[in-house]
């Protein structure tokens, strides 16, 4: 599949995307070489849509969040990244003090919210770089308190994009 036929897709799918960037000016420790394409949908149905048309077509990618846990050589050139950190819904439903948020979601946005809102347990949680995907995947912690103690319940996506 040629990348034309990706950037298309995007396209009729107003899905963003960038062309032939350095990661030094995307990743969080300033440093990588270089990608043809990462793209970063906004919606879970926009990465499922990218995912799917990319496992179809048998093109490879990785799926990054804020990559403040990951160091790209800069030597190194990479072909597709999707970014997850568009995917950043965050609701509260008070009455039943529960939050629905998505993985693209900052820790740090996300615990000052909440401590603001007078909830409690998420304070540890702030000086934690990276994205509430990671996190949960990571079962990211401090001070004493980690993503697990937290949750009710994680709803993910296959690699297949479903």
């Amino acid at each position: 599949m040629s990348i034309d036929i990706v950037i298309d897709f995007l396209e009729l799918k107003n899905i963003r995307y960038k062309k032939n960037i350095s990661l030094s000016e995307y990743s969080y420790f300033r440093s990588g070489g270089n990608v043809k394409l990462i793209v970063m949908p906004t919606t879970s149905e926009g990465l499922t849509d990218v995912i799917r048309l990319f496992n179809e077509e048998g093109y490879s990618y990785k799926v990054v969040g804020a990559t403040s846990n990951i160091l790209f050589l800069n030597d190194e050139s990479y072909s597709v990244i999707i970014s997850t950190r568009g995917l950043n819904d965050f609701n509260i439903k008070h009455e039943k003090r529960l939050t629905t948020v998505s993985a693209g979601l900052m820790i740090p946005k996300f615990s000052k919210k909440l401590s603001s809102l007078g909830y409690t347990g998420f304070e540890g949680l702030l000086g934690i770089p990276g994205t509430i995907g990671g996190a949960i995947y990571m079962n990211a912690g401090a001070f004493g308190h980690s993503m697990s103690d937290l949750l009710i319940s994680v709803k993910i996506m296959e690699p297949d994009g479903v």
